[in-house]
């Protein structure tokens, strides 16, 4: 029965190439269209004067949830990439000029909380051993599944939830911990990665500090794309028809029925299922043209909170940096403020935070010889409008605190390679809403009430991605092909 089944997926993000896999698996004939030059979505890279740049995603976290997905497609995540655990996993400069570098054995850190606040490290592992039970209570109950609120009642999640209210913000269950504020802002930094104020961000999601200091974090030798190569890899092996440089304008929808689309060319195709990776904005306002069969309207849109834009810049230096390591931030002092100009403002931060991957200081491949490669990324407001002036001034200010605080003197004449990556960058490449880099924010509303992965009113109609559930981040999305997988399975068995 499934082999007869044709889909269509657009969009080759990660999660349209993962849920790619995942059916053709299954036997159905899957069709993929991508309407840039690439397959990757926000998984993206260039090339240019012997420096390599992954352009979006820098961090690998959650490693199982690789190896979940890579094991449903009958492959060993571990042994398909050259992975390497990183150590140290990343280092802090705050704005009085200390520097501080955290290791990924647990206990190495010891005397970096110690002198922060006595007493503190015991607290800290008690913590994140918190952070770890939860995080395996709710991963196969809740990432890998739509979420069903029957779910809650399971014995183990219930005296958890008596004794540590996850939902809870963030910020209030940290300090409730933890009193230097430096301790405070190394805990909370990790909302961001699901693009949320620790004020806003719901307590459990300090799992990501879990992996972040106990499981580790990883880099495929070789850039972050290698994850998409070998999902391709994959998908060229199970006969997925893939193709790039076109684009959908429309999902035919006739009777209350998905039934294929029709590409910019004007060629109508059709399909049993159609399976959205667009940023759910567009799919929802633009792909589907008659008003009655979107899930989500004008209401909804003005209400959602969605997570932050980003202001990156991609550098080639012509020397070695010596005291960064792969995984560098900045923090300023007024954090609060920060927060509430990259999450409600109209214009870039007035002292902004920001982050520095150097990714050459554990891949010398990827650069040339004796040299090095930044990827620098500041949360701006998503929304604005950033004229060219507004660019170059804000860069100017970027390479000034950097030359201050990370001891660099003369930062621009070391460049030899500068490239941009902003907010109308996200939008003319990947149709995103306002400009986030992102999707919906993780408040305690948008995660338990996030969008399905169901069209509600258009059958054979399905989503996949960071909008949908279970949310953002590369492993999110992962999570989120196999939500779809299952609800696509599900349907067809009922046929």
């Amino acid at each position: 029965m499934m082999s007869r089944k044709l889909a269509i997926i657009i969009g080759g993000g990660l999660g349209g190439l993962s849920l790619a896999s995942l059916l053709a698996k299954e036997g159905l004939d899957v069709y993929l269209f991508e309407k840039n030059n690439h397959l990757g979505g926000r998984i993206n890279f260039f090339q240019e004067k012997g420096y390599f740049f992954d352009m979006g995603p820098s961090w690998l976290l959650m490693d199982d949830i690789f190896d979940y997905f890579f094991k449903l497609v009958n492959k060993n995540f571990y042994e398909e990439l050259d992975l390497i655990k990183l150590d140290p996993i990343f280092k802090i400069f705050f704005e009085d000029g200390e520097s501080i570098t955290f290791y990924s054995d647990i206990s190495k850190n010891e005397e970096i909380f110690e002198k922060l606040e006595k007493n503190s490290f015991k607290k800290f592992v008690k913590y994140i051993n918190l952070m770890e039970e939860m995080y395996f209570l709710i991963r196969d109950k809740f990432i890998f599944n739509e979420i069903n609120f029957r779910n809650f009642f399971d014995l183990d999640l219930i005296k958890l939830m008596a004794k540590n209210n996850p939902f809870k913000n963030l910020d209030s269950g940290i300090k409730k911990i933890f009193n230097n504020e430096k301790i405070i802002k190394t805990l909370e930094f990790s909302s961001l990665f699901l693009g949320t104020d620790p004020k806003e961000s719901l307590f459990i999601f300090g799992l990501i500090n879990y992996f972040l200091f106990k499981r580790g974090v990883y880099y495929p030798k070789g850039g972050i794309y290698k994850i998409v190569e070998k999902i391709v890899d994959i998908n060229n092996n199970l006969g997925v028809n893939m193709y790039t440089n076109k684009n959908v304008k429309e999902i035919i929808i006739e009777n209350g029925r998905a039934n294929g689309v029709i590409l910019d060319d004007g060629e109508y195709l059709r399909s049993d299922l159609v399976i959205s990776n667009a940023d759910l904005y567009h799919t929802e306002m633009k792909l589907i043209t008659n008003k009655k069969y979107r899930s989500y309207n004008d209401q909804f849109w003005k209400k959602i909170k969605i997570a932050p834009s980003a202001f990156i810049i991609y550098l080639g230096l012509n020397e070695k940096i010596d005291n960064l390591v792969h995984h560098n931030f900045y923090f300023c002092d007024d954090w609060n403020l920060n927060f509430k100009e990259i999450f409600n403002h109209n214009n870039l931060p007035t002292n902004p935070s920001f982050y520095i991957s150097v990714a050459s200081k554990t891949d010398d491949m990827i650069v040339p010889k004796g040299k090095e490669q930044f990827f620098i990324l500041v949360p701006i407001s998503a929304g604005l409008k950033i004229t060219e002036n507004d660019k170059y001034l804000f860069r100017d200010k970027i390479y000034k605190k950097i030359e201050e605080k990370f001891n660099i003197s003369k930062l621009e004449s070391l460049i030899e390679l500068e490239k941009f990556f902003i907010l109308d960058d996200f939008i003319s490449l990947y149709n995103s809403f306002q400009g986030t880099a992102l999707g919906p924010i993780h408040n305690i509303y948008q995660t338990l009430f996030r969008p399905k992965n169901k069209s509600k009113k258009v059958n054979n109609l399905y989503y996949v991605g960071s909008y949908v559930q279970p949310g953002i981040g590369m492993p999110m999305v992962i999570a989120s092909a196999i939500i779809t997988y299952k609800r696509i399975l599900k349907d067809l068995t009922k046929k």
